[in-house]
């Protein structure tokens, strides 16, 4: 079977990325960071690890930031969804354009 990456706008890779990551399951994405630099990530959500209960000081994705498990740092992270520019999900393989 060949690597077959589905090319996916801009618009809808927020939420196909939200929707493939919501169950739990590891997932890669590379996306832009706010100094311009590339950031390729191993990330999982619904993470409990370290947490606290008190919760944020705001919402992130009133800010089009998606809180997620860094797998290979084994820290919290944020994920810029408008700065995405490709993922893996579920199997699937997805270019931003």
């Amino acid at each position: 079977m060949q690597n077959v990456r589905q090319v996916i706008t801009r618009d809808l890779a927020p939420f196909k990325l939200m929707d493939g990551a919501n169950t739990g399951k590891i997932f890669f994405v590379e996306f832009i960071k706010k100094d311009g630099s590339i950031r390729r990530m191993t990330a999982r959500r619904s993470v409990t690890k370290g947490v606290t209960g008190k919760g944020m000081a705001y919402r992130p994705l009133g800010k089009g930031l998606l809180t997620v498990f860094d797998m290979d740092n084994g820290e919290f992270r944020m994920v810029n969804l408008l700065k995405v520019t490709k993922f893996s999900v579920n199997g699937e393989k997805f270019l931003v354009v």
